[in-house]
């Protein structure tokens, strides 16, 4: 069959022909080379008619590549005359397709979804094997520029370009969202991030506390990756779990930067703009962001500068691609100022702490030029002065009553964390609270009326950190009576869920109380990830959802969607686990079963596995420290659902309270705290969680309230200390369950493989797959068997596979010669009958079997030949595996 090519009306009508029928998938090709022929017979050139090949199972399969077809020749048997003709007219519907933006020589694959690369049935191809957003890093298509009227109003856009490890970054001001308070668009490749800042100083008094008003909201839009949202509605909905992750990264790069106590309302919005892919548009994000607020009025300590690190082959990679990613055993991200860190999130393969901290110097390097190149930009590009935050008045009067006020606060609060030394959270709280009741009505006598109780809770707020963090710096001990570098009381427990669970287990540290359930799934189940949010992930076969209830604090609360904390905790410790949960490499890409960004090497696996996972983690009771108690309970359940883990992952949290009597932070000598309590996050300067095996590090995040970040030379004393400790946790667990369990839960859902003659596949898929379509109505198992043979059953449980298997055997069941069958007769012929001996299997019972010689010749012979569903006791006596043909024999009883 073939298909005009070329532009005019009746080579259209032949090509708009042919497509209706690719399109409908006809099998009568015959239509368009009917078509073809009564276009030849016309008066048009036969260049019109020049003709790609398009076979019949390419018409039928959108997944078969289809010739390009070739320019037009000139023949050999035209006169000089017809052929200049015949080019002046080619030319002409060339040059006529180039200005109306079409290719005379497009294909119909082109116009095509090709699924048969793409059995999970995603909405992205343009006829390629590979999604459409693959394939322009180059920039896209070329752009025009007009204006008219007078805009010399419109200040001048400045773009500065920068260079980071040999990567191109470019800058961008004054020509996008000019009305914002400062707005940069930060451009690397094929990625471009949209930042704006937007500031609102009215309503921002009376709800404020001591913190930073600060509202970020990170956005990819479908329309970024040339794709179109594949929900029902077409449009983006909220945010999905990949945009809250990077948006919390942002957040936390930039916060601490914030004065303390600021009353404005600020919001900062992120928007991915383009997107290519070559590389992570995270780092960008961060860079942009901090750039427009460098740009804006708002009081800020800024810039920060962002660099994603990896390491392949041993050696560290800055700035790496996707590319390098899916062979890097580190995927690390620090944002920072120079010599400080503001924000850290790392996976890695179990890398230990001396090399991370490399890593980290690395980074700290690269940081350096991002700074400086905001800098720049923001000495060229001014819109004016910066206008002085507005701060939120002090509710304590600066007088003799208000400084005795604030002594005697401080001094209850210190008699108070004494006494709190011997007890739990709860004890602690209520002492805690009554003292707050009392200092609050104290204040009251003394503060204006126009203060809020908002605004009054912060002030008795700041007297509780400051007798806190006095303590701890005086004393050497923490408010529950603990060392520095002591370790809450733990309490590990499997099994304690029955019923059909495949695998439980309770972790407790301290008031913190983690119950982890893992359920194993079919292939079928795993997660879809909508792929212009996640390019470089296709599906997750590793799950991890953390839930965090109301009840767990004692307080009252609704229970709707995961909320962003706990989207960024479950995050965290899907990250710690995933390293170790094998998977299935020869059927998954070892780099899809990460989240979002997450994007790592090869997992240690001897035996491929499988079983989709999920962990669901409920938080029954939180004192600090519930994601790394997540990951604990996370890995002990793993291994007691039977999933075959190398080694146990443990999770810690290492605090930090730094004496506030020096100028110079970097000359303090600060107090880190292991295992931090809920109380100790809130008044202290750091939360660093830290997760790993006892041969390194799988993943860790750092939050940090330092005014500058954490001090480069701190971080080899944090990690120290996270790996005494989770070498503690450790051995705890392996004496709960030392290995994985030996064998699934019964109820767990099984998977079997086996090979099938291919000549027998007919037996199962004929009929339009009905004998399997009833083995899974009957047992609920599904059956897969390819081309060749190989037969896959993924059966809900072991009974099922059980009843599955046998329904299979009986179907296609091996045929061994001696067996003995009762056949039922189905064909009667004249050389004998033939016999099914097993559902869809007939054996030939020759007629000498059943008539002897000497009577074949009488009349008689149709009375004794048997009829048809009559039984006969049959023994095989040949078997022709190849052409699937048996040969029987009666049954003689001995």
């Amino acid at each position: 069959m073939y298909a005009s090519l070329k532009s005019g009306s009746t080579g259209d009508r032949l090509s708009r022909c042919a497509k209706r029928i690719i399109c409908r998938g006809a099998s009568d090709v015959r239509k368009v080379e009917q078509a073809a022929e009564r276009m030849q017979t016309s008066s048009l050139p036969s260049e019109y008619f020049r003709m790609a090949p398009i076979t019949e199972s390419s018409s039928r399969n959108p997944g078969t590549e289809v010739q390009k077809p070739q320019p037009p020749q000139a023949s050999a048997s035209k006169s000089p005359q017809e052929r200049a003709k015949s080019a002046k007219g080619i030319e002409r519907a060339h040059n006529n397709s180039q200005q109306t933006g079409s290719s005379p020589q497009r294909s119909v694959q082109s116009r095509r979804t090709n699924f048969a690369d793409n059995p999970a049935g995603k909405p992205f191809l343009n006829g390629n094997t590979q999604p459409r957003i693959l394939g322009h890093a180059s920039g896209g298509r070329p752009g025009k520029a007009v204006k008219s009227g007078n805009s010399s109003d419109v200040p001048a856009a400045l773009s500065l370009p920068v260079s980071v490890d040999g990567r191109s970054v470019k800058l961008e001001a004054g020509r996008i969202a000019r009305l914002a308070e400062g707005s940069v668009v930060a451009t690397s490749g094929g990625n471009s991030v949209l930042a704006a800042v937007a500031v609102s100083r009215e309503g921002g008094m009376e709800f404020q506390d001591a913190g930073t008003n600060l509202q970020l909201d990170y956005r990819e839009k479908a329309a970024s990756r040339g794709m179109i949202p594949i929900n029902a509605r077409k449009r983006e909905s909220t945010a999905s779990d990949k945009e809250t992750l990077v948006g919390r990264l942002i957040d936390r790069s930039l916060r601490p930067l914030f004065p303390k106590g600021i009353a404005d309302q600020i919001q900062l919005s992120c928007t991915l703009m383009s997107a290519d892919s070559v590389s992570n548009a995270d780092a960008l994000s961060i860079n942009a962001a901090s750039a427009a607020l460098l740009l804006s009025h708002v009081e800020w300590k800024g810039p920060v500068g962002a660099v994603r690190l990896g390491m392949v082959d041993g050696e560290f990679v800055e700035n790496p691609s996707i590319e390098q990613l899916r062979n890097s055993t580190l995927n690390m991200l620090v944002a920072g100022t120079k010599g400080h860190i503001l924000a850290l999130e790392a996976e890695a393969a179990e890398i230990d702490e001396r090399t991370f901290f490399k890593g980290l110097e690395r980074a700290q390097e690269k940081i350096g030029s991002v700074i400086e190149a905001q800098l720049e930009l923001a000495k060229k590009y001014k819109k004016s002065e910066k206008i002085e935050t507005q701060e939120i008045a002090d509710p304590c009067p600066v007088n003799e009553a208000g400084d005795l006020f604030a002594v005697q606060a401080v001094q209850e609060f210190r008699d108070v964390f004494r006494n709190t030394r011997t007890l739990g959270k709860q004890g602690r709280a209520k002492l805690i609270g009554r003292a707050f009741g009392r200092t609050l009505n104290r204040l009251k006598k003394i503060a204006a009326d126009h203060f809020t109780p908002v605004q009054l809770n912060a002030k008795i707020d700041s007297f509780a950190r400051q007798a806190f963090r006095e303590l701890i710096v005086e004393t050497k001990t923490r408010c529950d009576g603990r060392g520095l570098d002591d370790i809450r009381s733990i309490r590990a427990e499997v099994g304690l869920l029955g019923g059909d669970v495949h695998g439980s287990a309770l972790f407790e540290r301290g008031d913190t109380q983690v119950l982890a359930v893992t359920t194993l799934g079919l292939p079928q189940e795993a997660q879809k990830v909508e792929q212009y949010l996640a390019p470089q992930e296709k599906i997750k076969r590793f799950l991890l959802h953390y839930d965090f209830p109301s009840f767990c604090n004692g307080e009252i609360g609704t229970r709707l969607k995961a909320n962003r904390r706990e989207i960024g905790h479950g995050a965290l410790a899907e990250k710690s686990l995933a390293w170790m949960v094998p998977t299935e490499e020869d059927v998954l890409d070892p780099f899809e079963i990460f989240s979002g960004n997450s994007l790592i090497g090869k997992r240690p696996s001897d035996t491929p596995f499988r079983h989709v996972v999920r962990v669901n983690a409920d938080v029954l009771g939180s004192d600090g420290s519930s994601s790394m108690a997540t990951v604990c309970a996370g890995s002990m359940a793993l291994m007691h659902a039977g999933v075959p883990l190398a080694k146990h992952v443990a999770g810690i949290s290492v605090g930090l309270v730094a004496p506030e009597t020096h100028s110079d932070i970097s000359k303090i000598n600060p107090i880190f705290l292991t295992d931090i309590l809920g109380i100790e996050d809130h008044y202290g300067d750091m939360d660093f969680k830290v997760a790993g095996t006892a041969n390194g590090i799988t993943a860790l995040q750092l939050d940090v309230k330092l005014p500058r970040g954490l001090p480069l030379n701190w971080a080899p004393t944090a990690l120290e200390k996270a790996r005494l400790g989770r070498v503690q946790l450790l051995k705890i667990m392996s004496e709960c369950i030392p290995e994985p369990a030996k064998t699934l839960s019964p109820a767990a859902p099984v998977i079997s493989e086996s090979k099938v003659e291919p000549l027998l596949r007919p037996l199962l898929v004929r009929n339009g797959g009905e004998m399997i379509n009833r083995i899974y109505e009957g047992t609920g198992a599904r059956l897969f068997i390819s081309e060749v043979g190989d037969l896959e059953i993924h059966a809900p449980n072991s009974d099922a596979l059980k009843t599955a298997r046998k329904l299979v055997h009986e179907l296609i069941g091996e045929v061994e010669v001696g067996s003995v069958y009762e056949g039922k007769v189905v064909r009667v012929a004249e050389f004998g009958v033939f016999l099914e001996v097993m559902p869809g299997r007939h054996g030939l019972l020759h007629i000498s079997e059943i008539v002897p010689s000497d009577q074949r010749s009488t009349s008689e012979i149709e009375s004794m030949l048997p009829k048809l569903n009559d039984k006969i006791v049959v023994t095989v006596i040949e078997y022709d595996k190849k052409r699937g043909q048996i040969k029987l024999t009666k049954h003689k009883n001995k």
